[in-house]
């Protein structure tokens, strides 16, 4: 999978959004996640089973995430 980001101006997204469905593209509001409720569960059980000094901030995180993948 290859992956663009783009900066679109703010006077031209609606254009630009016309113009992706034109194309019959999906856009992020358009695709359906699902998530298993057996999925639901781990997530929940990790949740309340973590504690406090298990949490990293989202800096910590996204420079933790930088140095695995480099981005």
């Amino acid at each position: 999978m290859k992956q663009a980001i783009l900066n679109i101006p703010e006077g031209e997204f609606d254009f630009f959004m016309k113009l992706v469905q034109k194309f019959k593209y999906k856009t992020p509001e358009t695709i359906d996640y699902t998530i298993t409720e057996d999925v639901q569960q781990l997530v929940e059980e990790r949740r309340e089973s973590a504690k406090a000094s298990d949490y990293i901030t989202r800096i910590q995180s996204k420079g933790k995430i930088k140095k695995k993948y480099g981005f």
